[in-house]
C-alpha cells in the first residue's frame, strides 16, 4: 500500500493513465490499472457500478445521511466514499465559474489530481463514477443519483490535531510554523479548502513527527479561483483556529501563525495581523457554536478509522443546526477526501 499520493508538480503515473467508460446510465473514470481492466469489459461498468451502489460493508468507517465511507471489504489498502445527491450551492457555483456540474464524487477525485498536480500531498484516487442525467438538477438528482469514489487508503501516524496536542512546546511552534506556510502555499495557490479543522489533516507514516508530511484530506469541498474571496481564507484559518484546542491554540500561538500565513500568502504587512485575528476569531466562534451539517452516527468506527467525534467544535453530537462547518469524525484512519461521507 502506498502511503501516500505525493505531490509532485504534475500529475504523471496513474494521473496520466486515465481511462473513461460511460454507458446508459453511469459514466466512470478510473486512474491507474486497479479498475481500468473491469470498465474495458463489455457490461463491465454497468457490474461494478451496481456493485458500489449497493455494497454493505461490515462496519461503516462513518455514515450519514446521503454519505457513507468504509474501507473495501477484503481489500483495506481501498477506501470507498458513496454519496447520494449532491449541494446545490457546488452546483450553482459550478454554473457560474466552471461550467457543467460534477457528481461529489467526480469533483473530489478532480480536485485530488488538481492539487496533486500542484504539489500537495493528498490520498490517490483510483476511481470515480457517478449516475448519468442528474447534472442538470441542483442537488445531483436527489438521494436516488449516487456517486462514488474510491482512493488508496493513507497510512499515517497521526491527525495534526492529535499530534499538536502531545506535543512538546517547541515542536509545538515548529509545527505551527509549518502549517502556516502549507496554507498559504494553498492559499497562493488560488485553493480554500472550506473545512480545514486539523483532523482534515495527517502526518504521514514512517516519518519523523517534526518533519512528516502533512496529507490533506477531504477535498471534495475545495475549490481553486484565480482571486479568491477573502472570506473564504478567513473560513480556513477559522476552522484552524477552532480545532487548535484551548492549551495548543493560545492568542500569541495563533497570532505568530497568522503573522507568518500573511508573509507568505502576500496578504498584508505583518502589521495587518490584527485586522485579519479580529474576523478570524469572529469566525471561529460562529463555527464553535454551530454543530457540523453532517455528524458521525457510525455505531462503531471502521476498522482503519479511529473515531475523533466533534472534539473541538463546542457542538452537542445529533444536533445540526446553521450551515456548520463539516468535521472528519474519522479523518485519523483513511485516505479520504472534502466532503466526509
Amino acid at each position: 500500500m502506498r502511503p501516500v499520493f505525493r505531490g509532485v508538480g504534475g500529475t504523471g503515473g496513474a494521473l496520466a493513465e486515465s481511462f473513461r467508460a460511460e454507458d446508459v446510465s453511469w459514466r466512470a473514470t478510473a486512474f491507474g490499472p486497479v479498475f481500468r481492466p473491469q470498465l474495458a469489459e463489455a457490461g463491465g461498468l454497468g457490474d461494478l457500478a451496481r456493485m458500489l451502489a449497493g455494497l454493505v460493508p461490515a462496519e461503516f468507517a462513518r455514515r450519514v445521511p446521503g454519505r457513507e465511507s468504509f474501507a473495501w471489504p477484503g481489500r483495506p489498502e481501498l477506501f470507498v466514499k458513496r454519496l447520494r445527491g449532491g449541494d446545490a450551492r457546488d452546483f450553482w457555483f459550478e454554473r457560474l465559474h466552471r461550467g457543467p456540474n460534477r457528481s461529489p464524487a467526480r469533483r473530489e477525485a478532480e480536485n485530488l489530481a488538481a492539487l496533486a498536480a500542484d504539489g500537495f500531498d493528498v490520498p490517490r484516487p483510483l476511481l470515480w463514477l457517478e449516475a448519468r442525467g442528474a447534472e442538470r438538477h441542483p442537488h445531483w438528482g436527489g438521494r436516488d443519483r449516487v456517486s462514488v469514489l474510491v482512493m488508496e487508503t493513507i497510512a499515517h501516524r497521526t491527525t495534526l490535531r492529535a499530534a499538536l496536542e502531545s506535543a512538546s512546546p517547541a515542536l509545538t511552534a515548529r509545527t505551527l510554523e509549518r502549517l502556516a506556510e502549507l496554507v498559504a502555499r494553498f492559499h497562493r495557490a488560488g485553493w480554500y479548502h472550506r473545512d480545514l479543522y486539523l483532523e482534515h489533516l495527517v502526518l504521514a507514516e514512517g516519518e519523523d513527527p517534526g518533519t512528516a508530511r502533512f496529507v490533506l484530506l477531504d477535498a471534495g469541498r475545495a475549490r481553486r479561483q484565480a482571486l479568491p474571496r477573502t472570506r473564504w481564507l478567513v473560513k480556513d484559518l477559522a476552522a484552524i483556529r477552532s480545532s487548535l484546542g484551548e492549551r495548543v491554540g493560545t492568542d500569541e500561538r495563533f497570532a505568530a501563525f497568522l503573522v507568518r500565513w500573511l508573509e507568505l500568502a502576500g496578504r498584508g504587512a505583518p502589521e495587518r495581523s490584527a485586522t485579519w485575528l479580529r474576523r478570524v476569531d469572529h469566525k471561529a466562534r460562529a463555527l464553535r457554536d454551530h454543530a457540523p451539517r453532517h455528524v458521525f452516527t457510525a455505531t462503531k468506527p471502521g476498522p482503519l478509522m479511529a473515531e475523533t467525534g466533534n472534539a473541538g467544535t463546542g457542538a452537542t453530537p445529533g444536533r445540526s443546526k446553521g450551515r456548520g462547518a463539516e468535521r472528519d469524525a474519522g479523518a485519523a484512519g483513511a485516505a479520504r477526501g472534502v466532503q466526509g461521507p
